[in-house]
């Protein structure tokens, strides 16, 4: 799965005169660090400078908090005593770990198993098998993916979760930074903050009843755009194959993986980026379009009406492909503009 180490796709923070409201009120911004190297944006429009501190502030401590609930790297971290301790006895989760898994069981059943935040054991296989230069053997895999299934996943009176097989375990890497970013939107929006943009690596949420234009990056090269898009009051999430990546043997292997197979997706696609719904669906969706292939997931986009802008690349040709939805709002660089196909 993506491990939403998010792929900096969406350029608004980085390219100058890509974000622009239509009139200028008084702007705000902030950034702080509560996953490490991945920083989280704050713009806001319509607060006073001492209303947005303390806006930030509330947001800044919600953030600190889903960190703690959601990490998979910090062993004292609610998903990690989950990982250890469900197999032997039922657990008791939060709030927002219930509700994350119950976001996690609707994408799974809606991607016929695509979306799997069971994946972990595979994530965790590679990711060690990548530090001593080698790709994991046949065996390895198949005893990996032999534990997978949000099926094992199981609640016990409403309150507890229970792995159904021992070695289980569980990643959010895919959905966890759209949880967050919708979650610091709510606080901006309940602090009084009228308009303005979360994002957090690569997963973003413009609110507001301004139209925001977003500038999308170039998957081939860096500082580049594809196009810019107008959007308003919804997410955008990218997720792709082009920053992050196990390189064993000098071959490129993908951070994202396939729970049925166990392997590295590798297909046409470099890079998916979903507009609209929340950040969370807009997070799993990405992931989803990028483990399905061009033509499946362009099926997924149509049946959930999440509508997405896909970078396909086939030998030397790249090709643009556009939801209907966008085609209109989407105005693409000079370079990319002969590429577009709408969908």
């Amino acid at each position: 799965m993506k491990m939403k180490h998010f792929l900096a796709v969406i350029a608004f923070f980085a390219v100058a005169g890509v974000l622009v409201f239509a009139f200028s009120p008084r702007r705000y911004e902030a950034t702080f660090y509560p996953m490490g190297p991945i920083p989280v944006k704050v713009v806001a429009y319509g607060k006073n400078y001492l209303g947005f501190n303390k806006a930030i502030s509330m947001v800044e401590g919600r953030v600190q908090s889903l960190v703690k609930v959601f990490s998979a790297y910090d062993p004292l971290s609610e998903l990690s005593k989950i990982n250890e301790r469900a197999f032997s006895s039922p657990v008791d989760v939060s709030d927002d770990m219930k509700s994350i898994i119950s976001l996690s069981r609707k994408w799974n059943t809606i991607t016929s198993g695509a979306f799997d935040p069971t994946v972990a054991p595979v994530i965790s296989l590679w990711n060690r098998a990548a530090k001593d230069g080698r790709v994991p053997s046949h065996q390895e895999i198949s005893g990996a993916i032999s534990v997978i299934g949000m099926r094992k996943v199981e609640t016990v009176d409403g309150e507890k979760v229970h792995f159904a097989e021992q070695g289980l375990s569980l990643d959010f890497g895919a959905i966890a930074k759209g949880y967050i970013v919708d979650a610091a939107v709510e606080d901006m929006l309940s602090s009084g903050v009228l308009a303005g943009v979360v994002e957090a690596g690569g997963d973003a949420y413009v609110f507001g009843d301004r139209p925001l234009t977003v500038g999308i990056q170039d998957p081939f090269e860096e500082g580049k755009l594809i196009g810019t898009i107008e959007i308003e009051n919804c997410a955008v999430v990218t997720s792709g194959n082009y920053e992050r990546y196990h390189e064993i043997g000098g071959k490129r292997y993908s951070h994202i993986y396939n729970p049925m197979s166990g392997l590295p997706v590798e297909n046409s696609i470099v890079s998916v980026t979903v507009v609209g719904g929340s950040a969370a669906d807009a997070d799993a969706m990405a992931t989803s379009v990028m483990l399905m292939g061009l033509h499946s997931g362009i099926q997924l986009s149509g049946r959930v009406e999440l509508p997405c802008i896909i970078v396909e690349k086939t030998g030397d040709l790249s090709v643009l492909w556009v939801a209907s939805a966008l085609a209109d709002r989407l105005k693409p660089s000079d370079e990319w503009r002969n590429r577009v196909r709408i969908y």
